[in-house]
Order: C-alpha cells, then sequence, then structure tokens
C-alpha cells in the first residue's frame, strides 16, 4: 500500500550562540530558521485528503512561536543542550507528534533550513 505525505511550513527568527562552535556561531548572533514538518500517513479522508493542511499549519505556527523572537539559550529546552539546529528539529517534531496524532499521521520528516545552502533534517 501506498503511503501520502504532507508537509508544512514556517519560519521564526531569534538569537543564540552556539559555545564551542568556534567563530561566528559562537558569538551572539540573530538567525531565521525556515522548518518544513511533513506528515505521513496511508488513508485519504472522505474528501480525498490526506489531512486538514490549516489545522497543521497552525500547529507549526504555535509550536515555532515559543522560539520566535528570542534568546534560544535562554528557553528550558536547551538547558545543558546548545541551541542547534539538529536540536530545533527534535524538539519541534516532540511538539508536532500530537497534532500530527489528531489527524491519525505521524511526522515522517523535519528540516531547518540554517541558509540556501545548509538544512539539517530530523526522522523520528
Amino acid at each position: 500500500m501506498g503511503r501520502y505525505e504532507l508537509t508544512v511550513g514556517g519560519y521564526f527568527e531569534a538569537a543564540l550562540r552556539v559555545p564551542g562552535a568556534g567563530q561566528k556561531a559562537d558569538a551572539l548572533h540573530g538567525r531565521r530558521f525556515d522548518v518544513e514538518v511533513s506528515f505521513a500517513g496511508e488513508k485519504l479522508n472522505r474528501l480525498g485528503m490526506l489531512a486538514d493542511e490549516r489545522k497543521l499549519r497552525a500547529a507549526l505556527a504555535q509550536a515555532l512561536s515559543e522560539f520566535d523572537h528570542s534568546y534560544l539559550n535562554e528557553l528550558p529546552e536547551f538547558v545543558g543542550a546548545n541551541p542547534t539546529a539538529e536540536n530545533i528539529a527534535r524538539l519541534i517534531c516532540e511538539r508536532m507528534q500530537p497534532a500530527a496524532g489528531d489527524c491519525g499521521l505521524t511526522v515522517s520528516e523535519v528540516s531547518v533550513r540554517l541558509h540556501p545552502g545548509a538544512r539539517v533534517s530530523y526522522r523520528p
């Protein structure tokens, strides 16, 4: 049986430091994080869609709002962990699991784009 995927996106802007990374990343800097979350499922709803993408976009917007215009290093989620794109992708995945489950889906991938030439993906 085939599998469908639906991807929704958003972004947030935040300040951060990555102590120990050296160069510019070690200093306080701002960054825009472009995020995409892919949801997977095998069954379409009565309308022939995998899910209501508006509901999933709203859930992602809520998850990202907690990071937006913050100093990531000061958030409880990053106590003892650097606010890297890898850690951010995992946290967003965890936050999106309930919305996915409500739609009968799973989170298949979370991607965080750092700039046009680099992206990190997390697959649970």
